[in-house]
């Protein structure tokens, strides 16, 4: 099926998918599902290819491509993100603008073999208690919640989703820390 869902809109394309998943598992039947849409792939399958330049980068259930990309470029195709570049210390441990992480978080290399870590939005919060300070470049609202771009002091930028009623302005430094 290539793209069999796109010129639909978003809930009729959400229970014929459903419907089709049911109608394949009934029957034994596998499906191959070319699409561009994530939430789409990651409803349906329960293997996803993503490819780049006709080569398969990895192979996998939907929640491992999105919590353990095998490269940068999955992580940057899966969902949204930032790399943040660091420095290996001699304990193991990746040190970047925004903290320390433990040698057993998964650390990338790009082509150049610089190390960084990869950081979801859902994991930056903004916490007023932290020492590690952005500036708030932009926000826009989502609803429910609130999507920020935080410049950090090496001049890198990192994505932040907050849930909070409180907006806050560009232009000022917050706190923010990161859940890993």
């Amino acid at each position: 099926m290539d793209e069999p869902f796109s010129n639909l809109d978003i809930s009729l394309r959400e229970s014929l998918s459903k419907e089709v998943r049911c109608i394949l598992n009934e029957f034994g039947t596998t499906g191959l599902l070319v699409t561009h849409n994530q939430q789409e792939a990651f409803a349906m399958a329960d293997k996803i290819g993503v490819m780049k330049h006709g080569k398969l980068l990895q192979w996998d259930c939907a929640e491992t491509l999105y919590f353990h990309p095998a490269t940068p470029d999955v992580a940057g195709f899966i969902g949204e993100g930032s790399f943040i570049q660091g420095q290996v210390s001699p304990s193991g441990e990746l040190v970047t603008p925004v903290g320390r992480f433990a040698p057993d978080h998964p650390v990338m290399t790009d082509h150049a073999g610089t190390a960084m870590v990869f950081i979801r939005p859902e994991d930056v919060l903004v916490d007023h208690r932290s020492d590690c300070t952005a500036l708030l470049v932009n926000s826009h609202f989502r609803g429910p919640g609130r999507r920020h771009t935080f410049e950090l002091t090496s001049g890198e930028q990192i994505v932040c989703t907050d849930y909070s009623r409180e907006p806050l302005k560009p232009g000022n430094r917050y706190g923010i820390s990161i859940c890993n």
